[in-house]
């Protein structure tokens, strides 16, 4: 009687942690199945309150090669970059989003495609605590046949000398 009531909660443990494998599996899958979803997904794995941010699925939407840049003026007026991997970007930004509340939503979009290769530039606007700012995502887009991958996003941020353009709404 013991070894079969072990035995059933051993399956009930089991199903249970497969329906949470495939229902992660499931959002994962819809993430990457559009464009539209793939750029919603992004945003919305990286925003929210204070706190862990599910970073398995930020990466289920990067490709290996995938990289991010970022824009900047100097202080002395010109402008630089700098460029990091996904995971870097997580190491960067992660105890920030553990501390502070980071939103960050999509203004708007134009978009170009040819073929499996999309370009699309993605306005938005991102507040913390202390901090609201805009500017544009230009991110590239993948279609391997059957998803969609980021391959990069570069970001500049508005700035009183570089407004939005007007295609912004």
């Amino acid at each position: 009687m013991k070894k079969f009531l072990l035995l059933s909660l051993l399956i009930l443990i089991l199903q249970n942690y497969i329906s949470q494998t495939d229902n992660k599996g499931n959002i994962y899958n819809k993430d990457v199945s559009s464009i539209d979803h793939i750029i919603a997904a992004m945003y919305d794995v990286i925003s929210g309150p204070a706190g862990q941010r599910d970073w398995d699925r930020f990466h289920n939407l990067y490709h290996k090669n995938a990289y991010m840049m970022a824009i900047f003026a100097t202080s002395d007026s010109t402008h630089s970059s700098r460029t990091f991997s996904p995971a870097e970007y997580v190491e960067r930004c992660d105890d920030m989003m553990k501390k502070d509340a980071f939103k960050e939503i999509e203004l708007s979009r134009k978009m170009e495609r040819f073929g499996n290769l999309v370009q699309v530039f993605s306005a938005y606007e991102f507040t913390t605590p202390t901090i609201v700012k805009t500017g544009i995502n230009s991110l590239q887009l993948f279609f391997d046949g059957e998803r969609w991958w980021i391959m990069t996003v570069i970001w500049q941020e508005s700035n009183p000398n570089l407004a939005l353009p007007k295609w912004v709404k």
